[in-house]
């Protein structure tokens, strides 16, 4: 799966009936400013920046991270769903983050048409996110892993319209700044 619609990050997605969708599934990246100007990666990097802000830049934005390919079946129950990042450059402010998935059997791509994020239908939950600090640049442990996202991706693999291969987008806002690296 290529890199696809996610602000800059990196990612690794842990399905889970014990296997893991993994690091380098990641299909796209996207940010999407306040006034619905998108930046759209296909390699993360191909706009010349090598990380990913959740959610701060230059003003809070929404961030897209799109996973192709997931090989899921429909239905199948979810034990637990993180995406794991890497800390990019230290970052210690007060940081509140809000996660949802598309709420769609097969997510499309990312384009860089004006709020293209945030018109995407989302998932009625939402999960919570308040990093702890991010210290240490090239950490990826436990405080740069998301809170369990398994009820988000049950919610998608149980759409009719869901099948094993299809994408699935989370859609990431909030205040406050974390820096995760592309790669």
């Amino acid at each position: 799966m290529a890199r696809e619609a996610v602000e800059r990050g990196r990612e690794s997605i842990e399905k889970h009936y014990h296997r893991a969708i993994g690091k380098g599934r990641m299909s796209s990246d996207a940010a999407q400013k306040r006034m619905g100007l998108l930046t759209v990666s296909d390699q993360m990097d191909a706009l010349g920046s090598s990380d990913l802000e959740l959610v701060q830049d230059s003003e809070n934005q929404v961030v897209g991270i799109r996973f192709n390919n997931v090989p899921l079946a429909q239905g199948v129950k979810i034990r637990s769903a993180h995406v794991q990042f890497t800390c990019d450059e230290a970052s210690s402010e007060p940081t509140s983050l809000y996660i949802a998935a598309e709420n769609e059997g097969d997510a499309d791509s990312f384009s860089s048409s004006g709020h293209d994020l945030s018109s995407r239908e989302r998932t009625t939950r939402e999960v919570a996110w308040r990093p702890n600090p991010w210290n240490k640049p090239g950490q990826s442990g436990k405080d740069q892993r998301t809170p369990d996202l398994s009820e988000l991706v049950q919610a998608i693999v149980d759409r009719d319209d869901w099948t094993s291969g299809n994408a699935i987008v989370f859609l990431v806002n909030g205040e406050g700044k974390r820096i995760a690296a592309s790669s």
